[in-house]
């Protein structure tokens, strides 16, 4: 904040904001950041932050920072979130929610959030880092997919997914982003992002807007895989996203099968806990609109390799 900032950061900001159509945006260095900063900043004691049980990390970090109480709800479960928002009634209240989730590939049912939020009288804070690039009109995530981009409070995001660079950053209102600007820790003390990471953002915001077929092919590219894996006998779970989870269920395998998968020189991440419950452990699994065709086949035809060395409950290799 007190210097580094230049004419580049500002563009970017500017053009970040009106891409998600909000008055203002804020840059941070990372992803993670941005999350420390917004919710550090704008959550105190005696707040109630609302949380999906599965968001990332950060997320609850940010929520531990800020001194504020928080709670959980289900993944994904209106119900549950519902009865929470009735239980709270009376405090200042937030959710906070990932719009894809980073181990799973699912999408938040953000239309019922909004609603929800509407008739409750709190606020949303939306985290689009796997959906920028990947969902909505232009790329411009979930909450533009789903039609209620307008009615999230605070969008933050990442350029570490789509945009092929590194930092992040958080848009909404003009009063809130200057209140994060000036005292999200986040920012304040941390170095300016760098000017080639912004500049290659730029980059990718206008591709992101000129290449509609990118992401087209990413869905694509993702939903092949999953159909593949799951005809071999994998639990491959496909969300409409770029994520596709491929569940094994024991980390000691997750781990020994993603080096075999690296030796034959395909690349995935091995999940386990504390990421994912034990049952959980596996693969995490990301597509690139540049995948061909051929580079999906020889994936399939090394999993397939893989798959013969499992036992049924992939408990060995």
């Amino acid at each position: 904040m007190l210097n580094g900032t230049l004419d580049l950061h500002v563009s970017l900001e500017q053009e970040l904001a009106c891409f998600l159509g909000k008055p203002a945006a804020v840059l941070c260095s990372t992803g993670y950041q941005s999350n420390l900063a917004a919710i550090s900043a704008l959550c105190e004691s005696g707040d109630m932050i609302i949380q999906d049980a599965l968001n990332h990390r950060s997320l609850f970090d940010a929520a531990r920072l800020s001194g504020a109480d928080f709670t959980l709800y289900r993944h994904n479960d209106m119900d549950h979130l519902a009865r929470v928002l009735r239980r709270t009634e009376g405090r200042r209240r937030i959710i906070v929610v990932d719009a894809v989730f980073s181990m799973e590939g699912t999408v938040a049912d953000l239309a019922t959030i909004a609603e929800l939020a509407d008739r409750h009288g709190c606020r949303v804070y939306v985290d689009e880092s796997h959906a920028l690039g990947v969902l909505g009109p232009d790329g411009r995530g979930a909450s533009a997919a789903l039609g209620v981009l307008a009615r999230m409070d605070v969008v933050m995001g990442t350029f570490s997914k789509s945009f092929a660079s590194v930092g992040g950053f958080i848009a909404g209102d003009r009063p809130v982003v200057d209140y994060i600007r000036h005292n999200g820790s986040g920012h304040v003390f941390s170095a300016s992002l760098p000017p080639a990471a912004a500049a290659a953002t730029h980059a990718a915001l206008r591709v992101s807007r000129r290449e509609p077929d990118r992401r087209a092919r990413v869905l694509a590219a993702a939903e092949y895989m999953a159909t593949g894996l799951a005809r071999q006998g994998y639990q491959a779970e496909y969300h409409g996203t770029a994520i596709v989870p491929v569940i094994l269920g024991n980390p000691t395998v997750a781990h020994a099968g993603y080096l075999r998968l690296m030796r034959s020189g395909v690349y995935v991440n091995p999940v386990a806990p504390p990421a994912v419950p034990e049952e959980r452990s596996g693969f995490r699994t990301s597509y690139l609109a540049d995948h061909r065709q051929s580079d999906l086949d020889r994936a399939l035809h090394v999993f397939a390799g893989l798959a013969e060395d499992l036992t049924p409950q992939g408990a060995a290799l």
